[in-house]
């Protein structure tokens, strides 16, 4: 089996986040800076797939915040599960703690097909049983493939974007980024542009 990217085994090391032992954002940042290099000199693509937990503000709502950060450590403890599963062997990974309740993960040599898998893969570990709070959870997933050349705020971009458009469609879903290989007609219905809608009304009378 590859060695995999998430290098760092010391739960208590300080570029880990210490509820979720996901990497913090910051070294992750610097993981994907490098590994954009690695892609462009060797044209080998990677994945993001950002991974927000649904309603955890309403289960810190109702449950408590104990509730919520048992959430948050048992779904990045999921995550890691699945990506260790046969299945995916040898895929090499890093995840980080994205923000509040969000997850961000990044899978090495990896297309956008097997991107898709590996978002559905973890969306059904979250989703198999209640967690150990008793709460079940759900999680919504955006998919995208790094393009040679865009800099890292373009896929970062790309990705927040195509989560967004996930979330239109309610929770539990999973939205994947277009690329060459798999453009199809957008699936969803576009926000209506209220500025040019209120030029129009303007310009028409109506």
């Amino acid at each position: 089996m590859s060695q995999r990217i998430t290098y760092i085994h010391d739960d208590a090391h300080p570029l880990r986040d210490s509820l979720t032992r996901a990497l913090s954002l910051p070294q992750f940042a610097l993981s994907i800076e490098e590994e954009r290099d690695r892609s462009n000199a060797l044209g080998l693509p990677f994945v993001l797939c950002l991974i927000d937990i649904d309603g955890l503000r309403k289960i810190n709502d109702q449950f408590g915040r104990r509730a919520g950060d048992c959430v948050l450590a048992e779904t990045a403890g999921r995550i890691r599960s699945r990506l260790d599963d046969v299945d995916f062997d040898g895929v090499e990974y890093l995840h980080a703690r994205f923000d509040g309740d969000a997850f961000v993960l990044l899978a090495r040599d990896c297309t956008i097909k097997r991107g898709q898998r590996l978002a559905q893969a973890i969306r059904d570990a979250i989703r198999h049983e209640a967690f150990e709070c008793g709460v079940e959870v759900t999680a919504t997933i955006g998919v995208a493939q790094y393009r040679i050349g865009e800099s890292t705020d373009e896929i970062l971009g790309r990705c927040e974007k195509t989560l967004y458009l996930a979330k239109q469609f309610g929770t539990d879903h999973i939205e994947v980024a277009p690329t060459p290989e798999n453009l199809r007609p957008s699936n969803v219905v576009p926000l209506p542009n209220l500025a040019q809608a209120s030029r129009r009304r303007r310009l028409t009378g109506s």
